[in-house]
């Protein structure tokens, strides 16, 4: 039997099409605390930057300036292009692990599997995280998922904060 995953998507006004939001100031929900990944869009938002560049794709607007929106882990859900990610490490890293920078496929968005990433079995004895276990256990997750049967249950929210999902088949 397959696997399945839901990924929660932050609030797009374009339909998760590759593009910067067509009025970035009334979009204040892809903020909020339903939002993945938490805070992130909130703390790296520059709506500045967002009002300037509203309506264009990211991909272009990456070529032109090397900037990423920080809500680039699913704002390419059903784009037609493939756009630039990016990941900064946690300050907890404390290391010299530097930014990571990619190209999004066309149609998809990044997830990580939260409930393994907490439960007791990734702890260390002091009660932090395990780096080594965490890795396992994603890797675990991940492997479980089957290029043409698996879905992936796609978890959107509305303005006023109803969630509705729609099912993805998981392609090669």
């Amino acid at each position: 039997m397959p696997h399945h995953v839901s990924v929660r998507l932050a609030w797009h006004d374009s339909g998760w099409n590759g593009r910067i939001c067509k009025n970035p100031k009334a979009n204040a929900y892809c903020v909020g605390p339903h939002s993945y990944p938490g805070d992130l869009i909130a703390l790296e938002r520059d709506l500045d930057w967002e009002e300037k560049f509203k309506g264009q794709s990211c991909l272009e607007v990456y070529e032109k300036i090397k900037k990423i929106p920080p809500c680039c882990y699913s704002i390419n859900a059903f784009s037609e292009k493939e756009i630039y990610a990016k990941s900064e490490p946690p300050d907890f890293f404390q290391d010299d692990t530097k930014t990571k920078i990619w190209k999004s496929s066309p149609a998809s968005v990044c997830t990580w599997p939260y409930e393994e990433m907490y439960k007791e079995e990734v702890k260390n004895p002091d009660g932090t995280y395990n780096y080594n276990k965490r890795l396992k256990a994603a890797r675990e997750y991940f492997s479980k998922l089957e290029p043409n049967k698996s879905l992936i249950r796609l978890v959107k929210t509305n303005r006023k904060g109803m969630l509705s999902w729609e099912s993805q088949g998981l392609k090669k």
